[in-house]
């Protein structure tokens, strides 16, 4: 394995330990130092993004500087933009705040004036098509009256 637990880089052979003791220069430790080396760049980050990380990526408490405004969902953001975010969902807020309450000041009432308006006309309406369907005659008054009232009864 090229990384020790701490990320530390480590190597197969010490050539200088072969030199102090008299061996000599082997292909196959050279193949398995060079082995190490691979393996040990193919788990490095790649600074240009050419290759996708497969872990979670530890900074150790340190800060991430210069992330650049994210622009795709499954991007992440930095501070300026959050506060950016924030700040106009404040904004939008009060906005939409003002206008209830200018919604509750003018244009409810004047909505129940409207309804009320409509509610006169229809009983008018409603009023002179009852009273066009009576006959002049005494009894038919009193046969609606009989009616209205048994209605409020029950």
């Amino acid at each position: 394995m090229p990384f020790d637990g701490k990320g530390y880089f480590t190597r197969v052979h010490n050539w200088e330990d072969d030199r102090i003791n008299d061996i000599e220069i082997v292909t196959d430790h050279h193949d398995e130092e060079d082995d190490n080396f691979a393996q040990g760049l193919n788990e490095c980050f790649l600074r240009d993004g050419r290759v996708p990380m497969k872990d979670d990526f530890d900074v150790g408490n340190f800060q991430i500087k210069n992330l650049r405004e994210a622009t795709l969902d499954a991007d992440a953001v930095n501070l300026k933009q959050l506060k950016n975010q924030i700040d106009d969902l404040k904004d939008e807020f009060e906005l939409f705040k003002d206008q209830v309450l200018r919604t509750n000041e003018i244009e409810i009432p004047a909505l129940f004036d409207e309804e009320k308006e409509k509610i006169e006309n229809m009983f008018d309406e409603f009023s002179k098509n009852l009273l066009m369907r009576l006959a002049d005659s005494e009894s038919d008054i009193h046969y609606i009256k009989d009616i209205l009232s048994d209605e409020r009864s029950h």
